[in-house]
């Protein structure tokens, strides 16, 4: 989904980009990708398996702490809120403020409404994402587009679903 909203001449930042496979798939769209990631070990890794590619560049870094300014056309980055701290997610928002060119967009996912559980709260810090909470999360920074939801078990994306899994986010910079 998102790489169809990608188009030549972006400048695109994959934000927690994980394992890289996404920043991969992002390239073929646009003419540059900054993969980023906390995980040291895992950007050593995909820099060399991904090296090759002139268009994709990986970097270290915590996203409260990225020094991108007005650097992106888009910026992707899915499942990434809900690893945070919801005192912390106005500070991130602000940083993808910065790191967006002006008229930027941001599309992010993160679990729809998800409650506490042992299991949930392994990684993630902030529960109960819905449609009413997006805007406070988005704080100032951005003005929200087009929301989806995505069925886990089928992996259908949909304006409207009955089993809602995730919640995507397309978002304007203010």
């Amino acid at each position: 989904m998102a790489k169809t909203l990608i188009k030549p001449h972006h400048i695109v930042g994959d934000m927690a980009c994980g394992s890289g496979y996404g920043s991969m798939m992002l390239f073929e769209n646009c003419d540059e990708v900054h993969g980023v990631d906390i995980d040291g070990r895992t950007i050593g890794e995909i820099s060399v398996r991904y090296g090759k590619e002139g268009k994709v560049r990986f970097h270290k870094s915590d996203l409260l702490d990225i020094k991108f300014e007005d650097k992106f056309d888009y910026i992707v980055s899915f499942e990434t809120v809900e690893h945070f701290e919801e005192s912390d997610i106005p500070k991130l928002m602000g940083n993808f403020h910065k790191a967006l060119k002006d008229g930027g967009t941001l599309v992010f996912s993160t679990p729809y409404n998800q409650v506490k559980s042992a299991a949930s709260m392994k990684w993630h810090k902030t529960f109960y994402i819905t449609e009413e909470k997006i805007p406070q999360l988005l704080g100032d920074y951005f003005e929200l587009e087009e929301t989806w939801y995505q069925d886990y078990r089928t992996h259908t994306l949909q304006k409207d679903l009955v089993n809602k899994d995730f919640i995507i986010c397309k978002v304007k910079k203010k």
